[in-house]
């Protein structure tokens, strides 16, 4: 067994089952590169803080993804993307079993806005489910700062976001559920102005900001 990606650090004696565990639920050979990236990383990330895998803690991987998001990675942001590193070392009993977190004001803006969209919208569960996977991307990817306090949002926030995501994910999806999440913080007083209006369309998502919209 070859592998390409080079780990280092405490989580260096679990790469090769964890490799065979990735094929044994039929990943690709890509998709099990990419989960091998995040391991490295997070092992990187413990070895720096001189961290063994028995203090992986589900508050110790919060403060890993938000250390990753701040270093300028664009994929894997989300307990969803160690989920599966984790599923391996906890079943081998060598990281603590996951710990509720108590909610953040993300959650608490999140958990409004989805009762916003089924109470007030109407609208299905499965696209709730989708808009509120978009606006979470978006808070997450926002500094500590406007995370805290969404009155500091400008138009080069909302456009850097569909700039990033648009690449990576349906555009579609990205433009009409930002649209939904800015408007719903217009109206909650989140933001002093509607910034529904500076997502681009999707045809023209990669171009400069649209007419009317100040870049301030």
């Amino acid at each position: 067994m070859i592998l390409k990606v080079k780990v280092s650090g405490p989580l260096v004696p679990f790469v090769a089952g964890f490799h065979d565990e990735l094929e044994r639920q039929g990943y690709t050979p890509l998709g099990a590169e990419c989960q091998l990236r995040v391991m490295a990383h997070i092992s990187r990330w413990m070895a720096d803080r001189k961290l063994g895998p028995s203090e992986l803690t589900t508050a110790r991987v919060e403060q890993f993804l938000r250390a990753r998001r701040r270093a300028g990675y664009t994929l894997w942001l989300s307990p969803k993307g160690v989920a599966p590193l984790l599923a391996h070392l906890r079943r081998l009993g060598v990281v603590p079993p996951p710990e509720p977190m108590p909610a953040t004001p993300v959650d608490d803006l999140l958990a409004r806005y989805r009762d916003y969209l089924l109470e007030e919208r109407g609208l299905a569960t499965a696209s709730t489910v989708s808009y509120g996977y978009v606006a979470r991307l978006f808070l997450l990817g926002l500094s500590d700062a406007l995370e805290a306090d969404l009155s500091g949002l400008d138009v080069s926030d909302v456009l850097a976001f569909v700039t990033e995501q648009c690449r990576l994910r349906n555009p579609a999806s990205i433009t009409c559920g930002l649209r939904s999440f800015l408007r719903y913080c217009y109206l909650s007083d989140l933001t002093s102005r509607s910034l529904a209006e500076a997502v681009p369309s999707v045809a023209s998502w990669r171009l400069a900001v649209p007419s009317g919209i100040a870049l301030h």
